[in-house]
């Protein structure tokens, strides 16, 4: 029974109750999950090896298998009879992959999402949840989403969320404004949302029902969309979460997702339609800024005129200040002559 196990590169031992990842190319060369996850290796291994994750035994339930690493080749026997030395011994042939993973579609023939893009999507989701927290962690809110634009690659023209949230912030507005143009948006690509109540940050105020954001399902969907959209766009994206050694809520790793697996070219008929609803949304955009714009406007024109009435204000009441001291400093006079007044009419009548 194996007692302890040694990583390749680190030198370092891996519990039995660690993770382990096995190279399927090196003959027995093992990983702990730190050197996997930062790129270290040695001798022969290469970052680019086909690899298997090991996970301790868990009472979490798996719907896939590890196979066990293979067996080490057998050396070469030189002419003499004995042993080659080890410098001399070739490289083992590149193991094949597995043909589950190859064979496995990420979308149906009615552009649907299989289960292999459901496990994958539910680990995006996952990863954008604990990258991106926010209060609600079984639901992705606009922003979320804008951030996942980001991270496959999406230039900004191609985000309205991004653009939405950039103007909200240069126009000191709440987030708010955007949501009935995000529900718009799910809504003209048939995006499964719902609504909830959104907290206005920097106000005592909650908009009911208003922010729309997205469940798992409502997800899938939008990655179909980034699919049927850009095929390689979503590919490339995909391995960048294989090289971040992404795992999903059970702790299973993302494995390499092959080219294969995304459609050969993006869907003319989908390409069409977003680009309209994009086209579509730069008008309402256009309507909804120009009402922030007025809005903005007037709000300085109120501030302005506000501050021209407590000006006004403040004059007046300094001229009151004035006029009262003016005519307290009179009345002290008025009291002074009569007091004086008093006292020669009291000497008058003394003398007589």
């Amino acid at each position: 029974m194996i007692t302890t196990l040694t990583c390749n590169a680190c030198l370092n031992p891996i519990p039995l109750n660690g993770t382990r990842v096995v190279c399927r190319v090196c003959a027995n060369y093992d990983l702990c999950s730190n050197c996997h996850t930062l790129g270290r290796s040695s001798d022969s291994h290469e970052v680019q090896h086909e690899t298997l994750v090991l996970y301790p035994p868990t009472g979490i339930s798996r719907d896939y298998h590890v196979p066990p690493a293979p067996p080490p080749p057998l050396p070469p026997r030189s002419n003499d009879g004995g042993e080659t030395s080890p410098r001399s011994r070739p490289r083992p042939a590149l193991l094949p992959t597995r043909t589950a993973a190859a064979a496995s579609k990420l979308l149906s023939t009615n552009n649907t999402p299989t289960k292999r893009l459901k496990e994958l999507s539910d680990a995006v989701f996952a990863h954008i949840n604990r990258t991106y927290p926010s209060a609600n962690q079984n639901l992705l809110n606009p922003s979320q989403v804008s951030n996942f634009y980001e991270l496959i690659g999406r230039p900004l023209e191609g985000n309205p969320f991004g653009r939405w949230i950039g103007v909200m912030n240069a126009f000191g507005c709440s987030l708010d404004n955007m949501d009935p143009e995000v529900a718009h948006f799910y809504d003209q690509l048939a995006i499964e949302h719902s609504l909830i109540t959104r907290a206005v940050e920097g106000a005592s105020r909650v908009v009911l029902n208003g922010m729309p954001v997205l469940g798992h399902r409502g997800f899938r969907q939008l990655m179909v969309c980034e699919i049927l959209e850009d095929p390689g766009r979503a590919h490339t994206f995909f391995k960048q979460l294989v090289h971040l050694a992404i795992v999903d809520d059970t702790g299973r790793a993302f494995e390499e997702v092959p080219r294969e697996v995304f459609p050969a070219v993006p869907n003319a008929a989908f390409a069409a339609k977003l680009a309209a609803v994009i086209e579509e949304l730069g008008g309402r955009a256009e309507v909804l800024f120009a009402k922030l714009r007025r809005e903005n406007e007037d709000e300085g024109r109120r501030m302005w005129a506000l501050a021209e009435q407590e000006e006004i204000a403040r004059t007046e009441a300094a001229a009151t200040l004035a006029r009262i001291e003016q005519e307290r400093a009179s009345f002290a006079i008025a009291q002074s002559a009569n007091q004086q007044l008093a006292l020669m009419r009291s000497y008058d009548s003394a003398v007589q």
